[in-house]
């Protein structure tokens, strides 16, 4: 499933409401790599979503190449209770594994109700942008 439409001519990112309720947005970011949101959240609780860049074509044994945390939270994770906490900034580079890009991920005006695992984010945007490496 293909995300919403970039705004303003911007080919090169997704944005996404915080409260969007599909389990996965996605988009081709070059012919080996594919841009994937997937929206974590349980029910009605809109918790979080995890960023991954995986190689293509896609299959089971896919792994993210943005993610780097052998313990503990991964700054690839945007979920509620890290913007409760402070976890990591609204605005955070992870360079893909192997290849020239940047991924940039930024918070947009997040509202958080909560705290701890039950944090859930009651208003907000994700965007996500790529770009190659200098």
């Amino acid at each position: 499933m293909l995300g919403p439409q970039p705004q303003r001519g911007d080919r090169s990112a997704i944005t996404v409401d915080l409260l969007d309720n599909r389990r996965v947005v996605s988009r081709v970011i070059s012919s080996a790599l594919l841009l994937r949101l997937e929206n974590t959240s349980a029910g009605n609780a809109h918790q979080g979503w995890q960023v991954e860049v995986l190689r293509r074509p896609v299959t089971i044994d896919s792994r993210n190449l943005v993610y780097e945390a052998l313990h503990g939270p991964d700054p690839s994770d945007v979920e509620a209770w890290h913007v409760a906490e402070k976890q990591f900034p609204n605005q955070r580079l992870l360079d893909v594994k192997g290849y020239p890009i940047t991924i940039r991920i930024q918070l947009i005006d997040p509202r958080i109700s909560g705290k701890g695992p039950d944090a859930q984010f009651i208003s907000g945007r994700l965007r996500v942008r790529w770009e190659r490496r200098q």
